[in-house]
């Protein structure tokens, strides 16, 4: 991938750094890539965490755990045609999160308080157990940041 002047990626070469997300990016080889179904405001994927997500052996790593709960937060913020980022996320680790398991990660709104968005997100393991739990506000941008983010979106689906 290239960068401009600045270091950040450019879309030289066909990749589009929109395509680079952590989370759901499908041109990360690092990323999780996360796929969310959006029905009624909740956002959900499936995720199996391997090896290179280990903390301790046999377990996900807590940031690994962080950045899942963070992203179906933005995904359910996304499904409501918003454009928003994490302003402040707390994270409560109820259990060890295993790899090598399909977790469930889910996300919903709780309040929409203008420019904050009130926010929770979920993982449980496959019997439904809650593995790791957050809430996060998450703060709509505006202006020029906005029209940026907007247009890089448009040209990730071109």
């Amino acid at each position: 991938m290239s960068q401009s002047g600045d270091g950040r990626p450019s879309s030289e070469g066909g990749r589009r750094p929109s395509r680079f997300c952590y989370g759901c990016g499908a041109e990360n080889p690092r990323g999780l890539h996360l796929h969310f179904d959006l029905q009624d405001g909740v956002a959900s994927a499936i995720f199996v965490g391997h090896m290179d997500h280990q903390g301790y052996p046999g377990h996900l790593h807590g940031g690994v755990v962080a950045a899942l709960l963070d992203e179906a937060m933005g995904w359910a913020v996304y499904a409501q045609g918003t454009l928003a980022m994490t302003a402040r996320i707390n994270v409560r680790f109820r259990q060890p999160v295993p790899l090598e398991t399909p977790l469930t990660v889910r996300a919903e709104t709780l309040r929409d308080r203008g420019r904050a968005l009130e926010m929770r997100s979920d993982i449980r393991d496959p019997s439904g157990q809650v593995l790791a739990e957050s809430e996060g506000v998450f703060m709509r941008v505006s202006g020029r940041v906005a029209e940026r983010l907007r247009q890089q979106y448009e040209q990730a689906q071109i």
